[in-house]
């Protein structure tokens, strides 16, 4: 049972976890991960941790406790977009930057293609485009699902290393 987004203890629910004796742990909630990671090492968990999703940000936050996390995203922005994105707002991209930026180009795109603003023929567009993203090559099926490969990924060192 996850605890609630604002319990500020989170050491009395991951107790009642770890009595169970548990191969792996998956740590879902982004806001809480830090500090749920963290309070793990705490209770004396070394096994593996999978997670949702992971940020630089995040990973800094756990001060060192993610270490091994493993989890999968689309990957990251193309170098163009990375240096580009860094050149105008003097940062990195973070979580959810190029994917945001994929999903207005391919709105364009759709857009552009059924030469019409409306929502409906929008979104029969979609299905019918394929857009060379900031992160790689990605479509959408019948029913508007984006379609794009997914990578692993893997914090090693406090940094997020792609598995291959």
């Amino acid at each position: 049972q996850e605890p609630l987004p604002d319990t500020s203890d989170l050491k009395t629910p991951l107790m009642r976890i770890l009595t169970l004796k548990p191969d792996v742990i998956f740590l879902s909630n982004t806001n809480r991960m830090p500090v749920a990671a963290r309070e793990l090492s705490n209770l004396g968990y070394r096994g593996p941790r999978l997670t949702t999703v992971l940020d630089r940000y995040m990973v800094q936050q756990a001060q060192g406790h993610l270490e091994g996390a493993v989890f999968s995203n689309f990957g990251g922005p193309d170098v163009d977009f990375a240096g580009e994105f860094e050149k105008k707002f003097s940062t990195k991209p973070g979580l959810g930057a190029n994917t945001s930026y994929d999903a207005v180009k391919a709105l364009a795109a759709a857009i552009t293609s059924c030469r019409s603003f409306d929502p409906l023929d929008v979104a029969q567009a979609l299905t019918t485009i394929s857009v060379q993203g900031s992160s790689g090559t990605f479509s959408f099926d019948p029913d508007r699902l984006a379609r794009r490969p997914l990578k692993k990924f893997q914090v090693s060192n406090s940094e997020i290393k792609e598995l291959f």
